[in-house]
């Protein structure tokens, strides 16, 4: 019995290394921000690249950024009117960036009500592109996105998955291929500001299925030697 026991765990051990592999999406990302008032028009805050085309003379910065895409602020704080700062957002990510065009010192990620009184007045738009990401997910992977407020996920400049205008907290599934990936998301209305990426296969799991159940393995070895000297 105590032999189907440890081969049961190892089974069971490895299942879980395998199937539990959703991680935040990490690589290499070019990202524009954009920051302007909405006008009140939420038209004007929706999570788009024909947005982003349309707002062009916005850009404030451009930075490249390292690391996971996992960014949430649910708290104000900040300026004098009590809302975040775009930098302040940025350095909720386990990543680090360096700006490589503008400057992002002040300013307000954005302001308003929530999304039950939303009055879109300073919003700011995130163009984010993969410069690289982890050769496993190079074929294609599949994850979902949670965000606050809306987001556009292209691949190919062809729209895949999106939720272009702002919203309460929310979680969308994508599937991704091989192409190249763009995410446009949008923060408006204050807090809370949220986006994060998780991508199926990148295993968080740090010891791999086969040498897991090769260590498993050699514990029932080691439990048999055990019983056979005794």
């Amino acid at each position: 019995m105590r032999l189907f026991s440890v081969a049961a765990i190892a089974a069971a051990l490895v299942s879980i290394s395998v199937s539990a592999n959703a991680a935040p999406l990490s690589g290499l990302f070019k990202i524009d921000i954009y920051n302007y008032d909405s006008m009140g028009k939420g038209a004007n805050a929706a999570a788009t690249k024909e947005n982003v085309a349309a707002r062009a003379k916005d850009i404030v910065a451009r930075i490249i950024y390292r690391g996971a895409l996992d960014f949430r602020i649910d708290t104000r704080k900040g300026d004098a009117g009590g809302s975040p700062l775009i930098t302040e957002f940025l350095d909720t990510g386990t990543g680090g960036y360096n700006v490589k065009k503008g400057s992002l010192k002040g300013l307000v990620l954005s302001s308003g009500g929530g999304s039950s009184d939303p009055r879109f007045g300073i919003t700011t738009l995130f163009d984010i592109s993969a410069r690289f990401l982890p050769r496993e997910l190079q074929k294609g992977f599949e994850g979902s996105i949670t965000h606050d407020d809306g987001m556009s996920l292209y691949e190919d400049g062809e729209l895949v998955v999106g939720y272009g205008k702002p919203t309460a907290e929310r979680v969308t599934d994508y599937s991704f291929g091989s192409g190249d990936f763009r995410l446009v998301y949008a923060s408006a209305n204050g807090d809370p500001s949220i986006l994060e990426v998780d991508a199926k296969g990148v295993a968080p799991v740090p010891l791999p299925a086969p040498a897991l159940l090769l260590v498993v393995a050699c514990g029932a070895l080691g439990v048999t030697a055990r019983r056979k000297k005794a």
